[in-house]
């Protein structure tokens, strides 16, 4: 009887940005101003295949005992021309020594062959900055085939975080729903929700439930329901990333984000929210 592979064969999968000698990705150092993107670090001159897809893992430098929620652009291009891949990818939960150290995420956009890939970030902290690499996967065991874009929908670049979301003063009950597009730019076939707190002032522990939605405003459809999310006292909240989630929306299509929580103080019913959408 023939032993064939779960997934088939053929794949690859490469790193991009390791270093060995320290044990880490390579470090990505932000702006000396707040809330500015650095410049572009280079994580290889040449991809060695073209990915379907990859991982970005960004996690906490050492040393660093603070990084909010930093906001990373990843692009593709010899230097000076870089072209986007992601723009303003937020990351929560790198906000203390008591915190998530970092995050792993899939991406399902295609580099091509032979592409400089490069990273910069920017962070509401002065002193932080960040170690980060990439596993480009070469197999198509996930989709027939990578995406060609992605689409950032909630960054805020003005404090490095996402758009805000309140589930109200009613416990374990949806509150409103908050815009994230009035007309969505591109076709969305795979979303992937990144819901985080990036300020000081988480207070006690809560759970929330999210929904995506879309349709115009008071006459909104959910076409992702209940996201789990639970938070602590030390800012944290799990899990981050959700991986891509199959949906099928339209460009010119209106979305927006609601939540329920299980308590109702001010400071805790609340997190930020970025949508990454693929197409």
């Amino acid at each position: 009887m023939s032993n064939w592979g779960l997934w088939g064969g053929g794949g690859y999968t490469d790193v991009l940005g390791n270093v060995p000698a320290s044990s880490r990705g390579t470090q990505i150092n932000r702006n000396a101003t707040i809330n500015t993107e650095g410049t572009w670090t280079e994580l290889v001159a040449s991809t060695a295949r073209e990915y379907q897809g990859f991982v970005l893992s960004a996690v906490k430098a050492y040393g660093v005992t603070e990084l909010r929620a930093p906001q990373i652009d990843v692009a593709v291009g010899a230097a000076g021309s870089e072209k986007f891949l992601l723009e303003n990818i937020t990351i929560g939960g790198i906000n203390t020594t008591t915190a998530s150290a970092g995050e792993h995420i899939l991406i399902p956009v295609v580099i091509p062959a032979g592409s400089r890939v490069a990273v910069r970030y920017q962070n509401g902290e002065i002193s932080a900055h960040l170690n980060v690499l990439i596993h480009g996967f070469s197999s198509n065991w996930l989709l027939p085939y990578g995406f060609h874009r992605a689409t950032t929908y909630g960054a805020d670049a003005t404090d490095s975080g996402g758009t805000k979301v309140d589930a109200g003063a009613v416990a374990n009950t949806e509150g409103a729903y908050v815009e994230f597009s009035a007309s969505t730019t591109n076709p969305i076939r795979a979303i992937t929700p990144i819901i985080f707190h990036s300020l000081d002032d988480q207070t006690i522990e809560s759970s929330f439930l999210f929904d995506i939605a879309v349709g115009a405003a008071a006459s909104e459809v959910v076409i992702v329901e209940d996201i789990p999310i639970v938070t602590s006292r030390v800012e944290a909240a799990g899990p981050q990333v959700t991986p891509p989630l199959p949906v099928d929306i339209p460009s010119g299509t209106r979305l927006s984000v609601r939540a329920r929580c299980s308590v109702t103080t001010a400071n805790s019913r609340y997190l930020d929210v970025v949508l990454l959408c693929f197409d």
